[in-house]
């Protein structure tokens, strides 16, 4: 991606629930989104989220509970994104990009059609659902992309594995669920009503 402005880069919704970034998994285990270094130099979304993901790290590493223990912090790996990059079209065919486009507008008034933006899906490897047998968390890859992405995916499966021992861990792909503004707990969690 280069050096893109930031400035141009939009989600809907609240733009960042707590759970696409930090999870409790026990009483003192927190798993936070984390992304590496070396992806942060070529995204200008992971270089912002690497800053503020240091920030809170550094906090929660000098947190105690209420017994005064310390917690143990585990990074969790952060899902490639797949921006949207589209011009802003308030009459678009594409419903989609009609939808974002009259939401950037109405949110951002330094913005006009026809500028270029890209659409930032909520993705997050922490934003599962817990249930009684099973631990539902989302994957990324899928056939043709490359195999970082399912390595990442495998990382994050492990990682729950491990702090759900006693759970089967199933991961399913929500890049359509996390262009519409959530994930699987977020999107699960009024259900049952």
């Amino acid at each position: 991606m280069g050096n893109i402005d930031s400035e141009n880069y939009f989600g809907i919704g609240v733009k960042g629930h707590i759970d696409e970034f930090c999870r409790f998994v026990n009483e003192n285990t927190i798993l936070i989104s984390f992304p590496d270094s070396a992806e942060a130099e070529h995204d200008p979304i992971k270089k912002i989220n690497l800053e503020r993901m240091k920030v809170n790290y550094d906090i929660l590493k000098n947190a105690t509970d209420q017994n005064g223990k310390s917690f143990n912090i585990v990074k969790m790996p952060v899902p490639d994104i797949d921006y949207m990059t589209f011009a802003l079209d308030t009459v678009s065919k594409n419903d989609e990009i009609k939808f974002l486009s009259q939401q950037i507008l109405f949110e951002q008034k330094n913005f006009s059609v026809g500028d270029t933006v890209h659409f930032v899906p909520s993705s997050s490897y922490l934003n599962f659902l817990i249930t009684n047998k099973t631990v539902f968390q989302a994957k990324y890859w899928t056939e043709g992309m490359p195999e970082t992405v399912k390595a990442k995916d495998e990382k994050a499966k492990q990682i729950l594995k491990k702090y759900f021992p006693d759970k089967n861990i199933y991961q399913i792909n929500t890049a359509e669920t996390n262009h519409n503004g959530g994930g699987l707990h977020c999107w699960s969690m009024q259900i049952p009503k």
